[in-house]
């Protein structure tokens, strides 16, 4: 892992940088801003991120909303691989703060007309991809940290980062 000034560097970074931006700017950047703000309070892996389903909001309770991930059920090898998403990862929901669950519903109606990911995902794929790849999540956390001038934060790191918090907040990892 990084120094934790690093991961505290970002997020400064990343939160101001957010705020400024609106339409086509916003759509790139939320990708990363979800990763980011999600990943770092439940442990996901970037795959089940990226794997979102599209209608992944609940509509039942305004005050609490429930996100749907899609959770691998690959690991330790407990399970033969598929290669299907139906076949390797469970729909798990999750409870999310009001204001994450409305920049998700933003990102949906903004992005509404886009062409759709070919696999039932949240974000939107650029150029001929099928769906928004670890590729290309990984090509655009590299762009924002050029851009914030800061190096080494892996997209995998928030979930150990998660890990750590829940630890030190004396919850059962």
């Amino acid at each position: 892992l990084a120094p934790f000034s690093t991961y505290i560097s970002f997020h400064e970074h990343l939160t101001d940088m957010y705020k400024t931006l609106s339409g086509p700017e916003r759509i790139h950047w939320f990708p990363i801003w979800l990763w980011w703000n999600y990943s770092m309070i439940l442990p996901t892996r970037a795959t089940e991120l990226l794997l979102t389903p599209r209608n992944c909001l609940s509509a039942e309770d305004t005050e609490h909303p429930l996100l749907t991930v899609r959770k691998t059920f690959l690991k330790h090898g407990r399970k033969q691989v598929t290669y299907t998403i139906g076949g390797d990862y469970e729909r798990c929901s999750f409870p999310i703060p009001k204001a994450m669950a409305n920049e998700i519903r933003w990102y949906m109606d903004a992005t509404a007309g886009y062409r759709q990911s070919e696999v039932d995902t949240l974000f939107v794929p650029e150029g001929r991809a099928r769906y928004f790849n670890y590729t290309r999540m990984r090509s655009l956390l590299t762009e924002g940290l050029v851009k914030f001038g800061l190096n080494n934060i892996r997209l995998g790191d928030t979930r150990h980062l998660a890990m750590i918090s829940l630890a030190l907040a004396g919850n059962a990892p």
